[in-house]
């Protein structure tokens, strides 16, 4: 199977792997969309590709969005672009787990300021305020009063984050560790599963998983089935919880309708989603069921680097105890590769800031 590489800057870290057979830059998704896909539809003629598999959000919002622009002969794995919306925006998963009686953290929507106070009311403290339409932990803050609501709520209009098409959610803040299950449905029945406990993240208060184990959790999994079945979804999708730490219990807290962060995770626990995502989309029926292994962890090295320091620096004592174990445990690491070592050194090139070459096309 040829790879073949896309990214917005030059110099991207999977340009430099051995699998990369060849590679081009192409216009900012997120600035862009309609030049993005045209030029990805211009490139995969010219190589002759068959299937794309995007794998950040904006990518795959524009590839879903703007699909007819793209020539019948290339395949999207994946399913349509309003379920796709529905399953990235976060108070349409609140609301649709209700309807089916899953549970979920108490959530509010609000764009004006002046419902700030009521609405910080009915959730009560502590409160968590997010994006409905985000990744990673931008955008994410949280609060133990209102002065503080108000204040991160005046900052996200001041940078232009709310409005009335963007909303942010007043969310009830669940004390408990992250957990995610990785699923990949066939219009709407689920043919391969795999879940992870979050053991480390970075930001330290939340923000995307750099260690973690494989894990097996029914109740989870049960979930995250019932919601994907309940809207036809086809393709891949995380489901990510919150097992609350009074009743660990599952709390389902949104839905990533694509390709994660931390895929690397369910290929390291023996259920590699993108290869069958490509399958998927080539119109290979695949049947049976696929589940992960229990008790693989990975890390994310750079990023696990990052928690270290900051877990010095504000003295959280589990996490540092947890790095002084993690060396007894048999690790695989996200990046880094005996094999394929050279997307790892300009990764931590990247992070470290010694290039300079992110700029987008």
């Amino acid at each position: 199977m040829a790879v073949h590489i896309g990214e917005c800057f030059k110099k991207a870290p999977t340009f430099y792997s051995r699998a990369c057979d060849s590679h081009f830059v192409y216009p900012s998704p997120a600035k862009s969309p309609e030049k993005f896909v045209i030029a990805l539809a211009e490139y995969s003629q010219k190589i002759g590709s068959n299937v794309i598999l995007p794998l950040n959000s904006a990518e795959t919002l524009a590839l879903a969005e703007y699909r007819t622009l793209l020539p019948e002969s290339l395949r999207l794995p994946f399913g349509d672009y309003s379920t796709m919306l529905r399953l990235h925006t976060k108070h349409e998963v609140i609301k649709l787990a209700e309807s089916l009686d899953i549970a979920v953290p108490k959530t509010e929507v609000c764009c004006r300021i002046s419902d700030v106070d009521p609405l910080a009311e009915k959730v009560g403290f502590p409160i968590v305020m997010k994006p409905t339409q985000s990744t990673s932990s931008r955008g994410v803050s949280y609060h133990s009063n209102l002065k503080s609501l108000r204040k991160a709520f005046a900052g996200l209009q001041q940078l232009g984050m709310i409005s009335e098409k963007r909303p942010v959610l007043i969310q009830e803040k669940i004390s408990g560790p992250g957990c995610g299950t990785s699923v990949l449905m066939n219009r709407g029945r689920p043919v391969a599963a795999a879940s992870h406990l979050r053991l480390h993240e970075y930001p330290l208060h939340g923000g995307p998983s750099t260690y973690r184990v494989s894990i097996s959790n029914q109740e989870m999994e049960g979930i995250a089935f019932r919601l994907l079945e309940a809207v036809g979804w086809h393709g891949l999708a995380m489901v990510e919880f919150k097992l609350d730490s009074k009743t660990q219990k599952p709390i389902l807290m949104e839905v990533n309708p694509r390709v994660w962060g931390s895929i690397f995770q369910s290929i390291a626990a023996g259920i590699n989603f993108p290869v069958l995502a490509v399958r998927l989309a080539l119109g290979e029926d695949i049947t049976g069921f696929e589940k992960g292994r229990v008790g693989v962890r990975t890390m994310c090295l750079l990023n696990e680097m990052r928690v270290m320091i900051s877990s010095i620096f504000h003295l959280r004592w589990t996490i540092i105890e947890d790095l002084l174990q993690a060396p007894f445990f048999p690790i695989k690491f996200d990046i880094f590769s005996i094999k394929d070592p050279l997307p790892f050194f300009r990764f931590l090139g990247t992070g470290m800031g010694l290039f300079s070459s992110r700029e987008e096309k």
